[in-house]
């Protein structure tokens, strides 16, 4: 059996749903190869633009005898049509430049599930204003770090959202006690933003606003 070598992989797995799915930055393959072993998935592919990486989750796949097919790439280019794609393991801005580059994903019926590592409120912006929008996110708390995953689909409805939805999206739904720690660590940022600010002599309002908000969350 092969198990996910963590819980931050192991999050982002208990959220994509059955059908055929492309997982993009795989490394070493072992999410993608654990959700089609499980039967979560029917169909993988194992993406990643790192040769060296791909050959692992190439060897994974065989030695285990799954439907997987591994493809050297850069983003989505050359991967065939999936149910699902997901990307995990990235910063948000090159998420969200991979899932914008591609019109397949503006369609009824996909599903996104991203784990952005930094800038995951950027994120949240470019997919609104894009037309996706967040079905469900889910906090997990890994090796003393604190991430979310992100459920997104196309919605063709751009958005512009506002200032404390890009900062926990749809933390505030999420299930567990762990959300608290997201807040902490966008509280964490916030202050940083706050004293840069106040150190230029610049108004630091629409910051505290913000910070009262999340508070209200807790």
């Amino acid at each position: 059996m092969i198990r996910l070598p963590d819980k931050r992989l192991q999050a982002v797995a208990a959220l994509v749903p059955p059908g055929t799915a492309a997982d993009i930055g795989c490394d070493h393959g072992y999410l993608i190869c654990h959700l089609v072993e499980s039967g979560r998935v029917t169909k993988g592919y194992a993406c990643d633009i790192s040769e060296p990486s791909l050959q692992k989750a190439r060897r994974l796949a065989e030695r285990n005898g799954l439907a997987v097919s591994c493809i050297c790439t850069d983003g989505l280019q050359g991967v065939p049509e999936t149910d699902t794609v997901i990307a995990a393991g990235m910063g948000g801005e090159l998420i969200a430049s991979i899932v914008l580059a591609d019109e397949r994903l503006r369609a009824p019926g996909k599903t996104l599930v991203l784990q952005p590592m930094s800038r995951a409120g950027q994120l949240r912006i470019d997919l609104y204003k894009a037309g996706f929008e967040l079905v469900k996110e889910q906090v997990v708390c890994d090796r003393g770090r604190v991430y979310t995953v992100m459920l997104a689909t196309y919605s063709g409805e751009p958005k512009r959202i506002s200032p404390l939805m890009s900062l926990v999206g749809l933390v505030p739904l999420s299930a567990g006690e762990e959300r608290a720690l997201y807040y902490e660590k966008v509280l964490g940022q916030l202050y940083s933003q706050k004293q840069g600010l106040l150190a230029q002599g610049k108004d630091a309002a629409n910051i505290e606003e913000l910070i009262v908000e999340i508070k209200k969350l807790y």
